[in-house]
C-alpha cells in the first residue's frame, strides 16, 4: 500500500483562530509577491552597463573651420541662417558623453562662458562643438 508520508494529517479540519479574524485575500496574497532585497541593485548594474562615448579632440584646422562658420553667423544674424550643429555632451555619473545634433540658428554668443545659445534657448559650448554646417 502507498501511503503519503502526510497522510495521517491530510484530512484533519482547518485551525480557525477564536482570537483572530482570517486575514483579507489580497493581504495574505501579498506576504508571496516578490520583492527586491537589494534596493536599487538593478539601477546600478544597468548604470555600469550603459555605454558612453568618447570625446573626439579636434586639430586646430576643425577648430579654425568652426570658429569661421561661427564668426559668420555672429556676423549676420539678421540673415537667421539654420544651422546643423553636432555636439558633445558629457555624461553626469561617468566618463564620457554623447554627441548631439540640433538644427537652430545661432542666437548670440556669451564670450565669458565661451559658448553660443540657440534660438531655442539651447547653450552649447564651443568646445564641445564637433561640427556645423550651414543648412540652405
Amino acid at each position: 500500500m502507498d501511503k503519503s508520508k502526510y497522510e495521517d494529517i491530510i484530512k484533519l479540519p482547518h485551525h480557525k483562530s477564536k482570537k483572530h479574524k482570517p486575514m483579507e485575500r489580497h493581504m495574505r496574497a501579498a506576504q508571496f509577491a516578490p520583492f527586491s532585497a537589494l534596493t536599487g541593485y538593478e539601477e546600478t548594474i544597468f548604470e555600469t552597463g550603459r555605454e558612453t562615448g568618447k570625446r573626439i579632440t579636434l586639430d586646430d584646422n576643425q577648430k579654425e573651420e568652426i570658429n569661421y562658420k561661427l564668426s559668420y553667423l555672429l556676423d549676420f544674424p539678421e540673415e537667421n541662417i539654420v544651422s546643423r550643429i553636432t555636439y558633445f555632451i558629457p555624461d553626469k555619473t561617468k566618463d564620457g558623453g554623447e554627441y548631439v545634433t540640433v538644427i537652430d540658428s545661432v542666437y548670440k554668443y556669451n564670450s565669458m562662458r565661451k559658448s553660443i545659445t540657440t534660438k531655442e534657448g539651447l547653450e552649447i559650448f564651443i568646445d564641445d562643438i564637433l561640427s556645423l554646417e550651414y543648412c540652405i
